[in-house]
């Protein structure tokens, strides 16, 4: 093969090069290629990461299992996670990937401060209704010592 005739992307080694003008062909192309190599890989990246998670048999609970006690099945279901990542990463330019990163990491910035004052207000709230609940405790104890 020559290799001034190569065109990125058109491997069966890398995953096609994403191309923004024209999303549905490279879209097609890329859900193929992950499909070819791995179903797993497609299942982490249209679902998310597989988690470290067995139920447990005595309590048929699902538990976090720590890396261990992993099997070594297990431990090579969690590496799909990785090499999905990986896939992805290959199937981007740089320019794609920062843009992609970026705007994910400002995402997560958003979401956890968010969470934060949530939590925030949750504290001030439930302050604020033991505060209510303490002070109509002590109405209700005063009333009922009138009453008396």
């Amino acid at each position: 093969m020559d290799s001034d005739k190569y065109l990125e992307g058109q491997s069966m080694q890398r995953p096609p090069l994403f191309e923004s003008d024209s999303f549905i062909y490279w879209k097609n192309r890329f859900e193929t290629y992950v499909k070819s190599k791995d179903l797993d890989l497609w299942h982490v990246i249209t679902n998310g990461d597989f988690q470290p998670i067995q139920q447990n048999p005595e309590t048929k609970l699902d538990e976090v299992i720590p890396f261990e006690k992993q099997s070594d099945d297990l431990k090579k279901k969690l590496a799909k996670n990785n090499e999905a990542k990986m896939v992805i990463y290959n199937a981007l330019p740089r320019k794609e990937y920062e843009r992609i990163f970026m705007n994910l990491k400002v995402h997560e910035m958003i979401i956890k401060r968010d969470s934060e004052i949530v939590k925030a207000k949750g504290k001030r709230k439930s302050l604020a209704l033991k505060g209510k609940k303490e002070s109509s405790d002590e109405e209700c104890s005063t009333f009922r010592s009138k009453d008396e």
